[in-house]
């Protein structure tokens, strides 16, 4: 039995392993496998802690750690695309880019401070979009999909879009997200409760088999077996 400890967007606030041995991960165990859902920074101010955190984890745990792309990774392949067609940029000028701009108003701007400093260093920057190249758009099991947003029956995922609790879920497996905050969930439609250890958000009247894990507080570990 393979047993999966999820987390989706941290957003720079911190993690460790302990939390997960707090749900009853085994660092020896080869059938725990931790799996990261994506949006691992900005708006926290421990950008630099999580990003040093995931790569030493990954050294370790190898292919037992799963990391899933978000879309404010996606935001940093945007920003770094842009650069690119700017090779004469200074800072000014870069935080001016449309693509940062948009980032910034997305709490970009504790991301920049934490692992670019405050100079345009391009060699930072591309060390980060070569971590972003390396994140799945999903993680599929026998019996689960694990994406950031939405996914779709020819594994087409989407991590912007916020419908997929709402809609019917054409991937004939159970899909497990985050990217939206409970709190902007519609309880009229939505029921929250405790699941795996942790908290999650399903469609009342809907059995479409879609489980939303992020509660809002960027540490919110919840487990599932198959």
């Amino acid at each position: 039995m393979k047993t999966y400890f999820v987390i989706s967007d941290i957003h720079g606030k911190g993690i460790d392993l302990e939390m997960f041995e707090d749900k009853g991960f085994h660092i020896d165990n080869p059938n725990h496998l931790i799996v990261l859902l994506g949006d691992y920074f900005d708006r926290g101010n421990n950008n630099s802690e999580v990003y040093r955190w995931i790569l030493d984890t990954r050294s370790i745990l190898k292919d037992r750690l799963i990391t899933l792309i978000g879309n404010h990774e996606g935001m940093i392949i945007n920003v770094f695309n842009e650069v690119l067609e700017h090779p004469d940029l200074d800072y000014s000028s870069f935080l001016e880019l449309r693509t940062v701009q948009l980032w910034i108003r997305n709490g970009g701007d504790t991301t920049i401070r934490d692992l670019l400093g405050n100079t345009l260093d391009i060699d930072k920057l591309e060390e980060l979009h070569e971590f972003v190249k390396t994140l799945d758009m999903y993680y599929e099991t026998s019996k689960y999909i694990f994406t950031h947003a939405s996914i779709n029956s020819s594994r087409e995922s989407d991590y912007w879009n916020r419908d997929m609790i709402y809609t019917e879920n054409t991937t004939n497996k159970m899909c497990v997200i985050g990217h939206t905050p409970h709190c902007y969930l519609d309880p009229q439609l939505i029921e929250f409760k405790e699941m795996g250890q942790g908290i999650v958000a399903m469609h009342k009247t809907l059995n479409n088999k879609v489980i939303n894990i992020d509660d809002g507080s960027n540490q919110n570990i919840v487990v599932f077996t198959e």
